[in-house]
């Protein structure tokens, strides 16, 4: 058995199903990220786990113990929220000394840990300052500390790191990833950014009404995406109507061969994966953006607009309104027949 087994786990409101057959084991010391747009059940999945909201069906057992009967208190989680809940009138020492207090801990082995646990977290010398007097990050990085200074089982982390700037927030993903490591703390984190659960992650969990999508490690769900929902939700993708015939793939103009029955396709491709070559799709370039590492270009076809990302290799590139032709290799696509995907 695995080190936290969530079998079956459903929840309702009255008639409204905002969680359905959610199965998932976590091993001991991964780093899970729950993905998915607002409503799509990652949040209260998270609550059960936690022991603030209770499954209205569905097991959560965690080194066999079945949790769903056991306090919040009582579980042996940490818990970081997103408004990080520190107490205003407590210094950052206090805020990350509270749960040991709780728990019965000596003043002298709380003072010890809670100096170890903030140096741990980039806060050494900060140990007196209140909440008001700290920034963003330092905040976020108190609340990390007072969850882990327990030493629990799982870290739980519910869009810690959605208030901080885009600079802050990549700071943080990589100051998050490295004390996770260090300590080995399995955590099950919640968040919306497909970035930051793609970099922190061993697997992500995608999901869209109240339903699991797809549970992968970050490369297969973004190389092989388990449905559109999943190819859109991780990133750009350009969907195009094909046909297989004779084992022969057609898109527009671009031909290639494939293993797949007879019909109609569509057929998913990422931007990043398409080149401009001498035959393909043919297009015209309709618009062109540079951002400093790349280009952005949107191809106009027949079957619709293209996009493509190519890399700024100091090579020259076509310009607005040139006529290309795009190509990609075949292991760079996913078919999908109104039956499912055919590979990826």
């Amino acid at each position: 058995m695995s080190f936290l087994e969530l079998s079956g786990l459903r929840k309702t409101y009255g008639p409204v199903v905002a969680l359905e057959n959610f199965n998932l084991s976590v091993e001991k010391g991964e780093f899970i990220s729950l993905l998915g747009p607002s409503g799509c059940g990652k949040t209260t999945t998270l609550q059960m786990i936690a022991g603030f909201t209770e499954p209205t069906a569905g097991k959560i057992v965690l080194s066999g113990r079945d949790l769903v009967s056991v306090p919040p208190a009582k579980r042996g989680l940490g818990i970081v929220f997103q408004s990080y809940a520190l107490f205003p009138h407590l210094t950052a020492a206090e805020n990350v000394s509270f749960g040991l207090e709780m728990r019965g801990v000596d003043r002298a082995t709380r003072e010890q840990q809670v100096r170890q646990t903030l140096e741990m977290v980039g806060l050494k010398g900060y140990e007196d300052r209140y909440p008001r007097r700290m920034s963003g990050g330092q905040q976020q990085r108190v609340a990390v500390a007072r969850a882990l200074v327990i030493r629990p089982e799982i870290l739980l982390l519910d869009e810690p790191l959605s208030n901080l700037d885009a600079k802050m927030r990549e700071e943080m993903q990589s100051e998050l990833l490295s004390i996770q490591r260090s300590l080995g703390t399995t955590t099950i984190l919640v968040t919306h950014d497909q970035q930051e659960a793609m970099a922190l992650s061993n697997r992500v969990v995608v999901m869209s009404k109240g339903q699991i999508e797809q549970i992968a490690t970050p490369v297969e769900a973004y190389n092989n995406p388990a449905s559109p929902f999943v190819a859109a939700f991780l990133g750009k993708t350009n969907t195009l109507p094909g046909k297989i015939r004779g084992g022969i793939l057609t898109v527009g103009e671009f031909r290639a061969e494939v293993a797949g029955p007879d019909g109609p396709v569509t057929v998913g491709t990422r931007p990043e994966k398409l080149r401009f070559g001498q035959t393909g799709l043919s297009g015209t370039v309709r618009e062109r953006v540079f951002q400093g590492n790349s280009w952005n270009y949107h191809i106009a076809t027949a079957l619709g607009d293209v996009l493509v990302l190519r890399q700024n290799d100091g090579q020259p590139q076509p310009a607005e309104g040139e006529q290309v032709f795009v190509n990609w290799d075949t292991a760079d696509m996913v078919l999908r027949t109104r039956e499912g995907a055919l590979h990826g």
